[in-house]
Formats: C-alpha cells, structure tokens, sequence
C-alpha cells in the first residue's frame, strides 16, 4: 500500500481547521445535534476524499484510481463510520480504525450470503489450562482440584469432545485450535500444553473465527476448602497456596454454573447466548450460580475482552462434591454439551437470521444494517479506549447511540457504563493531581486512590491504571505504623518440647452448628471441671456495645484475663494455625490447662 506523505502533511492541515469549526460550533451550539450534524456531513465527504488520495496514492476522480490500491473498503463504510475517519487525524490510526470495521463486516455482515457460498462459521475452541512445560498440569499447580482430588482440565476435556462432536458433525461451522488440543477433542490423546487467554484470542484473530469458546469448570480459593479439596460448610483446616495452615470458617458452599460472556460485545450475541444457555441448564436440573445469576458479563479481566463474540462456560464447581458428582456421569456430560450447542443455533438464528440446524443455512430474518454498523462502531470506541483518545472513544459512543433503540439495549448499557468510569476516575485524577502541585500529598493520595478504585483495574483501562499508579509513586506520605510481623513457630510446630501457653494467649475458639458453649470451650480448653464451670461463666457474662454478646456457630479468637474472665472478643473467617500466637486444644494441643505431657499431632 502507497502512502503519500506530502498530502498527509495537506491533510493535517485540513483536519485542524475542520476541528477548529467544529468545536467551536460544539461550544456555541451546545452540542446541538443538528446543526453539528449538517457541519459534519460535509466534513466527511471532503475526508473521505483526502483520506483515500493518502492510502491510494492517487487522486479518486482520476480514471483507474478507485480504491483498488487500499485494501479496506473504504467507499463502502456506514456514514456514521466515516464520520469517524472523517475525525482522524492520524494515518495509522484510521489504516487501524477501517481493519476493525472491515473485519466485522467481513465476518458478521451478511452472514447467510456467505454461508449459502460456502464459507464456514468458524469456532476457535480454545484449550482449558493444560500441561506446563515442566509435566504438571496447571490445574494442580493452581489448586483447580475437585473435591476428589482430580484436575479442572480432567472434566474440562470431557465436555469439550461431547461438544466437539456437535460442533464437527454440522456441515456450516468449523472449529480451529491447538493442534494437540485437536487430538484432545477428537479422543486421540489426553494431554495439551498450556495457553494463556490472551493467546487463544491471538490464534482466534488468526483463524479469521467468528467466536471463542472455552470449556471450564469452577472452583474456590484454597482457603475455603477443607484440606485444600472439599468446599463444604463448617469450620475446617484449610491451607493456602504456601501450603500454610488455617482453620476456617466455611460459611456457604459454593455451587453452580455460569457463563462468562464478553460484556462489550455489541452485537448482542454474547449475552443472548449466556442467557439462553442458563435456561436450557436450568431446564436440566442444574442450578446457577449466584453471581449475576449465572450470566456474568465481565470486562474487567482479559476474558476474550478482545475478542468481539467470545463466550467461557464454567459449568459447575467441582470442589463441591455433590456438583462433582452429578459432572461426572455421561449423560449429564452429554446433556450440557447438547444445551450448549442448541443455545449456538438459537442465538445464530437470533441474532445474524439464519439457521444452521439442517444440512444448508436457511434465512429467517433481515438484519438491520444499523446493528451491523453499531458492531462496527463499538470496536472502534474500544480501540480509541485502550489507546487513551477518550475524547474519541466519547464521539464515537454517541454515534453508536445515535443508531440504538431508546433505552439503550442491555447489551450496549456497558459503554455508557465506561464512559461514566472514565469521566468520573478523570476527575479524581485532575483534582488529585492540583492537590498534589498544592504540596498536599495526603489528600491528593486520597483522590488518586478513589481514581484507582473507580477503574478497578479493568483490563481495558490498563493505561489509566499504570497512569495513575505513576503519579501516586510520586507523592510524599508520612510512614505508616507498620505492624509487628506475626512470631511463627520453627518447624516442627508440634514439636513435643512445646511448653503450653500463658492463660492470657489468645484462643481460637470454633462453634459448630448445633454444639453448645460447654462442649466448644471443652474442645478449645479442655480444662478442668472447676475451671470449665468459671469458663462458662464467663463465657456466658461478655457484653459488647452494651448488649449481651452470644457465641452462635462460627469462628472467634478470645483473650482471657488472669481471673479466667473473657477480656476480649473477635469473629474471624479464618486464623493461622501458629501455636506461637494461639493457644487451642483440639488443634494445637497447647492449651493452658493441658498436661505438660500430650501427643502432638493433629
């Protein structure tokens, strides 16, 4: 492709005044859209012009000089798409701007016409976890472990080759992955290395694939599994990913599926998909999850975020066993993938009007050529986000309203929702920054953490983050108190010299459901009878806040005085198991009223 610098130089010159009458009319007219709109109309043709003599090389009126030489069909964009090159100042980034647009065109635009000639939707199936290079699976090395003890990726590829098989059995779609994830699906091996997220989306790109999909199953942190396997209810010792020790509170059971769906993805697909899915799985017995009911649109990590049609199934947490359970028998496994290849063909049938059910694509419905071109709008408003051109990103979301229905649709809620975050972190950042220039560093800190907290680390704002951590580097704050580190116990902890501990060290005191205060201060202590009916007492006489505290089931670590009265009283999810800093019986066998001479293992 030719690029002529000098009319570039030509054009930079054009756009600066064409800007200059625009935001003045902007200011004067109070953004009124239909005086900015009748100024634009004609910005745009003579952009359009310019434009195509830069990428062309040539000028458009002479003979043969057409758009041959550009790549990207420029003349064909939507209007509202040109109004936005039209803007562009920056030759790369209209060159990126018209590759985004023609992608989706090329993709998604006339789906049934591309079918019926032949074309195939085409599904990258990216792998779940998989083999590090070092032999270990990642789901073990990351705790992804089910209640008995086997790896996410174990059902991951179980589900995976009951899809696969529906997917490769219908003549209209195809599906692209690793080549040993291939082997994996096609039941011709069981093992596949590991890719991260960001490089199934690379190879999705690559594959030209109209969606990514990857197969999942849930899971809880290590601390809130009793042993490091079991999410159930009740106190259990768990461990972190050190392996340390806990005892914890297990309040709940987590339980349930649910569909990550690519919260930003315009077309609708995405969210149709999630939630026809929950309800095909609901009809089979299973039960969602309680985040978002089931149907979690999340742009804060880098789930397929770059990706526009992109989809990851966590089909239930195997670390609760009764899930575990009901996963691994064949025909639930049959029963999922079946659901989720039905839900495919409704929502293509939704959302682009054609069916794919049957040995051809039949048409059932026109798509608006305006939800093609807010498809085409929402990702370059994306591109314009994580380049940090807000004030582009911003023009190019009121283009996208400008073609939507009134309210705006649920799934394009989320780009006034970044706008809102945007604007109101921006904010933040500017008052945080005059503090700052102020010589108050204390209240600029404050403002830069409320900046900070407002993007949540959203991978699509990942720059505002790193701008934001940036300037808050650079303040003077007084040294904050840091805390003693705790005092843990050399290995062994159970050594048999251990002595027990003074009265006045800290109990962990667990109540489990149905145990009465007697039998959790006999476990926690065991003391004698005479001090066991002081203990009760006391136990029985704590008042905090001016009422009578009452130890339901749960969790506490209390401190006593010397008198065996309760000084001091707190509910905890969870405390080490460090016999340096806490005394208890049943677990640590170094209670005060122990005998100096006991076993030590747990």
């Amino acid at each position: 492709m030719q690029f002529n610098g000098k009319k570039y130089n030509y054009f930079l010159a054009g756009v600066d005044i064409i800007n200059t009458l625009r935001f003045a009319i902007i200011v004067h007219s109070g953004w009124c859209p239909m005086i900015l709109s009748r100024f634009t109309r004609t910005t745009t043709i003579v952009s359009v012009i310019i434009l195509s003599m830069l990428f062309t090389g040539t000028d458009p009126f002479l003979p043969g000089a057409a758009h041959a030489q550009y790549p990207y069909a420029f003349a064909g964009q939507p209007e509202a798409v040109q109004r936005v090159l039209a803007r562009e100042r920056n030759a790369a980034s209209a060159k990126q701007v018209l590759a985004m647009a023609q992608r989706i065109e090329e993709t998604y635009g006339n789906l049934y016409d591309k079918l019926k000639a032949g074309r195939k939707l085409v599904i990258f199936f990216g792998p779940a976890h998989g083999r590090y290079a070092n032999g270990y699976w990642e789901g073990e090395a990351t705790n992804r472990i089910s209640s008995t003890g086997l790896t996410e990726e174990y059902y991951s590829m179980l589900l995976a080759r009951e899809l696969y098989a529906l997917l490769a059995a219908n003549p209209m779609v195809e599906i692209r992955t690793t080549d040993d994830y291939l082997k994996v699906l096609r039941g011709k091996s069981d093992s596949y290395s590991n890719i991260f997220l960001h490089g199934i989306v690379q190879r999705a790109f690559d594959s030209n694939a109209f969606m990514a999909i990857s197969q999942h199953l849930n899971n809880v942190a290590q601390t809130q599994k009793a042993y490091g396997y079991v999410n159930i209810p009740g106190i259990h010792i768990t461990t972190d990913e050190t392996g340390a020790r806990f005892i914890a509170n297990v309040r709940f059971a987590y339980r349930g599926f649910l569909t990550l769906y690519n919260r930003v993805d315009a077309s609708g697909f995405s969210l149709k998909y999630a939630q026809t899915l929950k309800k095909k799985l609901i009809d089979l017995g299973m039960k969602s999850n309680g985040w978002e009911n089931g149907c979690v649109g999340d742009e804060r990590f880098t789930y397929f975020v770059d990706f526009p049609v992109s989809l990851i199934f966590e089909t239930g947490f195997i670390c609760n066993p009764e899930e575990e359970s009901f996963l691994r028998k064949s025909d639930n496994q049959k029963k999922i993938a079946r659901a989720e290849y039905e839900t495919l063909l409704d929502t293509v049938k939704e959302t682009f009007g054609v069916d794919i059910s049957g040995a051809s694509p039949v048409k059932v419905k026109d798509v608006p050529e305006a939800a093609l071109t807010v498809f085409k709008l929402s990702r370059i408003a994306l591109y314009y986000v994580k380049t940090s051109e807000f004030a582009k990103a911003f023009e190019v979301m009121a283009e996208m309203e400008k073609l939507s229905d009134n309210p705006v649709p649920q799934h394009l809620v989320p780009f006034k929702d970044i706008r809102t975050i945007i604007t109101q972190a921006e904010g933040y950042y500017q008052t945080g920054r005059q503090l700052m220039l102020s010589d108050k560093h204390r209240d600029a800190g404050a403002y830069l953490s409320l900046a900070k907290k407002t993007i949540n680390s959203r991978a699509l704002l990942y720059a505002l983050d790193v701008k934001y951590n940036t300037e808050y580097s650079k303040l003077i704050l007084p040294a904050a108190d840091a805390d003693a580190a705790p005092k843990i116990c050399p290995s062994p902890y159970f050594a048999a010299a251990y002595r027990k501990m003074p009265l006045t060290t800290p109990v962990i005191f667990p109540v489990e459901e149905g145990m009465s205060l007697e039998d959790a201060i006999v476990r926690a202590l065991n003391p004698d009878k005479d001090a066991l009916a002081k203990l009760v007492r006391s136990f029985g006489q704590v008042w905090i806040n001016g009422a009578k505290f009452n130890f339901g089931p749960g969790l506490y670590v209390v401190t006593l005085g010397e008198d065996l009265v309760v000084t001091n009283v707190e509910a905890v999810a969870q405390v080490r198991i460090n016999p340096c800093m806490y005394q208890n019986h049943q677990y640590l066998k170094n209670s005060y009223f122990s005998a100096e001479e006991r076993d030590r293992s747990l």
